[in-house]
């Protein structure tokens, strides 16, 4: 309503702008300093505004009407956003209470599986023999252990996390996507996040997700981790592709990723 009413007074402020200089014009031209008692003069001088006015007036008209619904609309689709948006986040607690491994769950389980992610990477990149070392390969192997162990009882959480990301990325506001992004980093802690980054690098086939972590600095808290392998922080760059438009509410098309 805000914008809606400042909207109005320019409306306004233009119109005066118009009329005052309207009237200075015709009495400058005519050179009337007085009002006259002629009806015909008063006429004339109401045909002069009314056939200069009112095309203007009919034109601003027509803008005022058109910014008024294009902002009604956006202001709609922010709240449909915003409800969605909070449908989301309120999900993401339960949905890590059933990531499990052996009878670990939420956080321990977590925490379980970093370890395990590590060490199965370590492994595998001593039993390869190529030259340079396959890296890709070796996590990818590394993430398929892990995943197996766990059931992928963590699917849920990462693919819920990835629409998060996604839905900001289309359809938040452009001076607000920073902001939903880094209220949603705040929910998680440091092993979370490296839990998140595994998931990154985990495969080829995670790389929209991985970018969109790049684009938000999502894992800026762990940026100076030296625990991470720098074979998997190389791992960790942008690949070129088009994000399409693909999740939305009400109105929109809402489509989940298979892989997060």
């Amino acid at each position: 309503m805000k914008i809606l009413k400042q909207i109005f007074n320019i409306y306004t402020l233009i119109v005066i702008s118009i009329y005052s200089v309207l009237l200075y014009i015709y009495f400058n031209h005519f050179d009337s300093s007085k009002l006259s008692d002629d009806n015909d003069k008063w006429g004339t001088f109401g045909d002069f505004f009314g056939g200069t006015l009112s095309p203007i007036i009919g034109i601003l008209s027509i803008y005022l009407t058109y910014k008024i619904i294009y902002k009604q609309s956006e202001e709609s689709d922010q709240n449909e956003f915003k409800n969605m948006f909070q449908i989301l986040f309120q999900s993401l607690p339960e949905e890590k209470k059933e990531i499990s491994i052996n009878k670990l769950v939420g956080d321990k389980a977590i925490l379980k599986l970093n370890s395990d992610f590590k060490l199965y990477f370590e492994i595998n990149s001593k039993k390869d023999s190529n030259i340079p070392k396959n890296h890709q390969k070796n996590i990818e192997n590394s993430f398929l252990s892990i995943k197996g162990d766990a059931k992928d009882s963590f699917g849920p959480f990462m693919k819920n996390l990835h629409n998060m990301l996604k839905f900001i990325d289309s359809y938040c506001a452009d001076n607000r996507k920073s902001d939903y992004a880094d209220l949603l980093r705040a929910q998680f802690n440091s092993h979370e996040l490296l839990f998140i980054f595994y998931n990154a690098i985990g495969s080829t086939k995670h790389s929209k997700f991985k970018n969109r972590l790049i684009k938000f600095d999502f894992l800026k808290d762990i940026k100076d981790d030296n625990s991470i392998d720098p074979d998997l922080r190389n791992l960790f760059k942008v690949k070129q592709s088009k994000y399409p438009i693909n999740f939305s509410v009400w109105k929109y098309h809402i489509r989940i990723e298979k892989n997060a």
